[in-house]
C-alpha cells in the first residue's frame, strides 16, 4: 500500500526541468553551474565558452561585470523552464531569491567549434520585463517606487534573517560588501547587521552606528526641505526659478519651475565633469563654490519636455532654501530636520576635518585593487549629495515623517511617494533607504564600496522582506 502510494505521487509530481543537450544547451548549462560558484568559475567559463569575436566585442572584465551586478542583487537562481530554438538557440527561465523571473538567453555559431556568439538577460519584477540585471535605470538618488515583485512562498522572520545573514556572509567574504543593514517595522527592529571595513589601514571594523557617506540620498533632505518652505507659503512648486534666486541668467531662470527641478526636468544639467575632476576638490565647501561649473552653460533641453538627472538642478534648490531663510544650507536641514528628528549623527562632514566613526570610502579602479576615494570627492556635501548619517538615524527620518514633526501628512507621503526607495552611489559610495510610511517599515543598506553593493543587496532584501509580510 505504501509502495502504491509512494508512486502514484512520483508519477504526480512535475519532472525537474533540464537544458536540451545541444551546442547551445551544453553553454548554458555550464553557464549556469559557473554562475552558482564563484567568480573564478564564472572566469573560466567566459575564457573558454566565446568566440574571440564576442570577447573582441566584450571582454571578459565586462562579462564579470555584469556577473557580480546579477549575483548581488539576484541571488541564487533556481530554473523553471528551459526552451530551444533548434541546436544554437536556447532560453533559460529563471527565478531568483526574491522571486523575480529572469530570462537568459545563449546563442552559439552554427558552425567550427560552436562557441557562444551572443546572449541576453531579462528580469521581469511583477509588472513587465526590465532591462538588464543590475539596479534600476535613473541614476543615483533617483526616486522611484518600490518594485514588487512575485511574492513567492511566505517565509518567516527568522528566514528572512537566515537569508540576509548568509547573502551579507558571502559578500563580505568576496568583498562585494561591506556596510550596514537596518529593517525596522513599527517600534520592532526586523534586523541589524554591520559588516566589512569601516578603515581598512587602520583596522577599523564597521559599526551599526558608522557614519556612512550617502551620496544623493541627500536629496531627500532638499526635496523635504523645500515641502517646508511651500507649507510656510514661501514658494509654491509651480514658481520659476527666477522668482526666488538672481544667480543664473534671466533668460533661464524664468523658464525653469521649482517642481520641473524636483523631478529632473529642468534641463539644468551636471556639475560633475572634466572641470570638476581637474580641480582641487578642497575648494567645493559651500553651494557658491559650485555655480561656476554650470552657471554659464546652455540647458540641455527645454524645461518640462524631457527627464535628466541634474545634480546641478538640486544645488540650485539648496541656493533657494538659502534665500527664503537667510541660514545656510547645512544650517536648515540641521535645526529643521535633524534635530527635530533626533538625526544627531547626520551631517555635511568636511573630509579634512577628523570626526568619529566615520567610514572610509574604497573604490576599484579596472584593472586594479581597492583605493581610497578621498581624491574623487568634495570636501563638504551639498544640497546633492555628500553627507554623512547612520542607519539608525535614517530610520528615525522614516518615523520623524510618520509621526508628522516634518511635514504634514499629505506632504510627507508626496515627498517619500508610495513605498519610496532612495539611492545613491558614487566611486567608493552606494546606499538605498525604502520607506513606508503607511506600514511604518523602513530598510536601510549603506556600503562603503561602489554601486551596485548596497543597492544591489536591497532589492534582494525586498523581496525577502515582502514575503515575510504574507
Amino acid at each position: 500500500m505504501i509502495f502504491t502510494l509512494l508512486a502514484v505521487l512520483l508519477a504526480a509530481a512535475p519532472a525537474a526541468p533540464s537544458i536540451p543537450d545541444t551546442p547551445a544547451g551544453r553553454h548554458a548549462r555550464a553557464w549556469l553551474d559557473a554562475y552558482s560558484r564563484d567568480e573564478a568559475a564564472m572566469r573560466r567559463f567566459h575564457e573558454t565558452h566565446w568566440t574571440a569575436e564576442a570577447l573582441t566585442r566584450r571582454p571578459v572584465a565586462e562579462r564579470l561585470e555584469q556577473w557580480r551586478q546579477m549575483h548581488d542583487e539576484l541571488g541564487a537562481l533556481t530554473l523553471a523552464r528551459a526552451d530551444a530554438d533548434g541546436p544554437d538557440r536556447v532560453m533559460l527561465g529563471l527565478v531568483a531569491e526574491h522571486g523575480a523571473e529572469v530570462e537568459v538567453s545563449f546563442e552559439s555559431e552554427p558552425g567550427g567549434e560552436r562557441r557562444l556568439v551572443r546572449s541576453g538577460v531579462q528580469v521581469e519584477q511583477g509588472g513587465g520585463p526590465g532591462a538588464a540585471a543590475g539596479p534600476p535605470p535613473g541614476g543615483p538618488g533617483v526616486r522611484r517606487a518600490m518594485s514588487q515583485p512575485p511574492a513567492g512562498l511566505p517565509i518567516t522572520v527568522a528566514a528572512m534573517r537566515d537569508s540576509i545573514d548568509r547573502a551579507l556572509d558571502e559578500l563580505t567574504r568576496a568583498d562585494r560588501f561591506s556596510g550596514v543593514v537596518q529593517i525596522v517595522r513599527g517600534d520592532d527592529t526586523l534586523y541589524a547587521r554591520a559588516t566589512g571595513w569601516a578603515d581598512r589601514r587602520n583596522g577599523v571594523p564597521n559599526r551599526i552606528d558608522t557614519r556612512f557617506n550617502l551620496g544623493s540620498i541627500d536629496k531627500l533632505f532638499t526635496q523635504i526641505a523645500i515641502a517646508q518652505l511651500e507649507e510656510r507659503g514661501l514658494l509654491s512648486r509651480s514658481d520659476t526659478l527666477s522668482k526666488h534666486l538672481s544667480d543664473l541668467p534671466a533668460s533661464v531662470a524664468s523658464r525653469i519651475t521649482i517642481d520641473q527641478i524636483l523631478h529632473h526636468r529642468s534641463g539644468l544639467g551636471d556639475f560633475f565633469g572634466p572641470e570638476f575632476e581637474r580641480a582641487d576638490k578642497g575648494q567645493y565647501r559651500t553651494l557658491r563654490n559650485y555655480l561656476p561649473l554650470f552657471k554659464d552653460h546652455p540647458l540641455e533641453f527645454e524645461p518640462g519636455t524631457r527627464s535628466r538627472y541634474s545634480n546641478a538642478g538640486y544645488i540650485v534648490l539648496g541656493l533657494v532654501i538659502e534665500k527664503l531663510t537667510g541660514m545656510s544650507y547645512h544650517d536648515y536641514v540641521r535645526e529643521r530636520i535633524f534635530r527635530p528628528a533626533g538625526m544627531d549623527d547626520t551631517g555635511a562632514l568636511e573630509s579634512d576635518v577628523p570626526e568619529p566613526r566615520v567610514a572610509m570610502g574604497y573604490t576599484r579602479r579596472a584593472g586594479e585593487g581597492l583605493r581610497e576615494n578621498i581624491y574623487t570627492r568634495p570636501a563638504r556635501g551639498t544640497s546633492a549629495g555628500g553627507g554623512y548619517s547612520t542607519a539608525r538615524d535614517l530610520v528615525r527620518l522614516a518615523a520623524a515623517l510618520k509621526a508628522g514633526k516634518l511635514l504634514s501628512p499629505e506632504a510627507a507621503r508626496r515627498t517619500v511617494g508610495e513605498a519610496g526607495m532612495f539611492a545613491g552611489g558614487a566611486p567608493g559610495i552606494n546606499g538605498a533607504v525604502g520607506m513606508d510610511l503607511e506600514r511604518g517599515e523602513t530598510l536601510v543598506v549603506l556600503a562603503n564600496l561602489d554601486p551596485p553593493s548596497a543597492e544591489g543587496l536591497a532589492e534582494r532584501i525586498r523581496g525577502w522582506l515582502r514575503r515575510a509580510r504574507a
